[in-house]
């Protein structure tokens, strides 16, 4: 007996709504839930179940797969983020920069203090 190949679009109009209402439920944005739902979607057609039996359970077991590494990355990407925003913070300035900066001031105040009195 040969399994049935995996129909997506009869698999998307029986449990894309409740895919969607989960997905939605989960990650609050509606662009993101859209992403979950897609990248389910995805892994679905590039391993699909094997059997037919509870297959809604099936995939909401896969979009809660893919929303726990969905949530993993940007947990990742944000502490990526601070890191490289701290090393920005603590990066010691050029001295020829420093130098400039300084002459540029000085110019400045003396340009400004041989300004006539009423100035």
């Amino acid at each position: 007996m040969t399994p049935t190949p995996f129909d997506l679009e009869l698999q998307m109009d029986r449990h894309g709504a409740a895919l969607r209402q989960l997905a939605g439920a989960l990650v609050r944005d509606s662009n993101d839930a859209d992403d979950v739902v897609q990248e389910t979607w995805v892994g679905a057609v590039q391993r699909p179940p094997s059997h037919d039996a509870a297959i809604g359970g099936w995939f909401a077991t896969a979009l809660h797969n893919v929303v726990r590494g969905w949530r993993r990355s940007e947990r990742r990407r944000l502490r990526r983020e601070a890191v490289a925003a701290q090393l920005r913070a603590n990066e010691v300035e050029d001295h020829s920069t420093a130098l400039a900066r300084e002459e540029l001031v000085h110019r400045l105040v003396a340009a400004v203090t041989s300004l006539d009195a009423p100035f």
